[in-house]
């Protein structure tokens, strides 16, 4: 029987804003809460609307999107669902 990976530990929800608000500043530049700077990937950008039905479908970031982020020292990982356009602002993250 195959064992499964145990449940990595969550970011909290302030971290999650923390990580939204790092992003939207410079995508390029996202700071781990936890671990600090240069420990974090964008990893993928994916429709959310299929996202939430189960699906993963690649989408460019120029509108509504889902970025996925990877931290490769505390191995979280965090979706943030963002709107690019003007006037919306971006959706709680969901970590």
């Amino acid at each position: 029987m195959e064992k499964r990976p145990e449940k990595l530990p969550k970011y909290s929800t302030s971290e999650g804003m923390q990580l939204a608000l790092a992003y939207l500043n410079d995508p390029s530049d996202v700071a781990c809460p936890r671990c600090g700077p240069e420990t974090m990937e964008v990893v993928a950008f994916l429709d959310g609307d299929r996202l939430r039905s189960g699906g993963m479908v690649g989408r460019s970031p120029d509108t509504e999107y889902t970025v996925v982020l990877y931290c490769h020292a505390c191995h979280r990982g965090a979706a943030l669902e963002l709107n690019r356009a003007p006037e919306h602002s971006p959706s709680p993250p969901h970590a």
